[in-house]
């Protein structure tokens, strides 16, 4: 599934953010990228002591996988209990954002599981917010209270992303209804939840290796396990 795609992107793009904080500066920015094999672009860089990152035009894009992010604007910033890095906490806040794809991408699918699970992380998709959490822990990281808005598509994203190449993390997708009326009706009968106003939701679990996660999905009707092969 493209979605699995779409995962490993996260987890790298979110990893290095992480490393630039441990770092500093230009210097910190041109060595992370050159040493994680991850491509760091931007306009305009302004740094408030050792904790606060401020970018203009901020891409960064894993190359094995050519998966990234694009922001036109990104604060990020470092909090600390006590001197121990590991225990840092990273809020971001990114502005005009969409995800970047070396890939030629499949046209958008509103008729099937997989195209619905796809669309927020297209590239046709552009978020004028997504914020976020990143809290170092034992063995990985974990990615709190992710939220990209658009007007017409949100997806909120928290869970862990382990150094074992595992995930465990709820998303969940909310559809405006001028993209509800894209989807068949007996799609958005079943799977799709009222959340009030314009909004649908469809609510996504993931658990196990990031290559072959096991997903359940819970629809206002049912409930779906999938377990995914390669």
């Amino acid at each position: 599934m493209r979605f699995r795609g779409y995962l490993l992107g996260i987890a790298i793009v979110s990893f290095s953010l992480l490393m630039i904080y441990i770092f500093y500066g230009q210097i910190a920015v041109f060595v992370f990228g050159a040493m994680s094999d991850t491509e760091i672009e931007y306009r305009e860089i302004k740094t408030g002591g050792m904790a606060s990152f401020v970018f203009k035009g901020f891409a960064i894009n894993e190359k094995k996988t050519g998966i990234g992010i694009f922001a036109e604007d990104a604060d990020i910033r470092l909090s600390l209990s006590g001197a121990d890095i590991r225990r840092a906490i990273i809020d971001f806040n990114f502005k005009k954002v969409h995800f970047l794809k070396k890939a030629v991408e499949k046209p958008i699918s509103y008729d099937n599981l997989d195209g619905l699970l796809a669309i927020p992380f297209s590239s046709d998709w552009t978020y004028p917010e997504l914020r976020g959490r990143l809290q170092l822990k034992k063995g990985g990281i974990r990615l709190e209270n992710l939220m990209a808005k658009s007007d017409d598509l949100m997806m909120s994203f928290t869970g862990d992303l382990n150094d074992d190449r595992t995930i465990k993390s709820d998303i969940v997708i909310y559809f405006a209804d001028k993209l509800i009326a894209k989807i068949p009706p007996e799609l958005t009968n079943v799977i799709l939840k009222d959340e009030g106003g314009k909004w649908k939701s469809l609510s996504v679990k993931l658990e196990g290796n990031y290559a072959t996660p096991s997903i359940q999905v819970s629809g206002r009707l049912f409930r779906l396990n999938i377990g995914l092969k390669e």
